[in-house]
């Protein structure tokens, strides 16, 4: 498991035990986690290598950050973007970092912690792979269960999973489904008429299906309004053609809220034909690009033949 030496609230160390480990420590009891080495237990010697890479991530990304406010301040264009664009590989550097440590070992306490730091909904398997790892070592263990149930409540929301039924009122109070879409391209749209950020993007919403209903797109409008008048007023007044639209006026305490794990609005799904997702938060140019590789993907030639000139 999991254990902590500490001499005071801000001077301490995480470290791993397990049976039979004969651990032995040697630090500055002034400044323990910046100084402690520890050897005669595997787990924390890589719990100690994820913990270092990680300081030092940190250590950047606020310097970065300082430096992205100076930018700003100062109206530095390029030396601003050159700070985002930094930003942006040491995102990528650590999520590469991460997930290499988890796959060297995924049956580890150690990867268990890794895994956390990982966004969990975009990296589904790498929860589903510690979990994995977790059974075969402690698998009466609250941390596998809890890994695991958190695991198999991401999967129901994970790319190619069959999306939940959605059955609310429409705005006549008469009861639509989700599934009643099945054989169309659907994107389940969350949003309410107080959510402005979903008011601005309800236009590029309205192009996308005007362009596609034709060929097999629809739209499945699930809003967490809790004034029907105010509802049905930005239906109106966005110009939302489309007929299905439902609600419950339950706002945050909407059904729909812990079955698609809402955490914020504007929140989309793409659901193929068969009612999988296909997509997740897709908006603007991302949204018009996933419709247009679906309804009008570029042909691609026949084996052996070229461009003729």
């Amino acid at each position: 498991g999991f254990y902590r030496l500490r001499i005071t609230e801000k001077n301490f160390f995480n470290f791993i035990a397990a049976p039979n480990d004969s651990i032995i420590v040697t630090a500055d009891a002034n400044n323990l986690e910046g100084t402690y080495n520890i050897t005669g237990s595997e787990e924390s010697m890589r719990l100690k290598e994820l913990n270092h890479f990680f300081h030092g991530i940190y250590k950047t990304n606020d310097s970065l950050n300082a430096a992205l406010q100076m930018h700003q301040q100062s109206n530095d264009v390029n030396k601003y973007m050159n700070a985002v664009q930094f930003q942006q590989q040491l995102s990528g550097r650590f999520h590469g970092y991460v997930k290499n440590f988890i796959d060297k070992n995924p049956a580890s306490l150690a990867s268990l912690a890794a895994v956390q730091n990982l966004e969990a909904e975009e990296n589904f398997d790498y929860y589903e792979k510690v979990a994995e790892g977790l059974k075969t070592i402690l698998p009466n263990s609250s941390y596998y269960k809890d890994l695991k149930a958190k695991a198999d409540e991401l999967k129901k929301l994970a790319i190619g999973s069959a999306s939940p039924e959605i059955t609310l009122n429409d705005t006549n109070d008469k009861p639509v489904s989700l599934s009643s879409l099945k054989g169309k391209v659907v994107l389940i749209d969350f949003w309410a008429s107080w959510c402005r950020p979903c008011r601005a993007e309800n236009p590029n919403v309205v192009k996308m299906y005007n362009k596609y209903h034709s060929k097999g797109f629809e739209v499945f409008s699930v809003s967490l309004d809790k004034s029907k008048p105010a509802w049905i007023n930005a239906i109106k007044q966005d110009g939302l053609l489309w007929k299905n639209h439902v609600s419950d006026l339950g706002y945050w305490n909407s059904v729909v809220v812990p079955m698609y794990n809402i955490k914020g609005i504007p929140l989309t799904y793409l659901l193929d034909k068969e009612g999988k997702i296909i997509g997740k938060n897709l908006r603007g140019a991302q949204l018009e690009q996933k419709l247009e590789e679906i309804f009008s993907p570029t042909p691609s030639l026949p084996k052996g033949e070229g461009v003729k000139k």
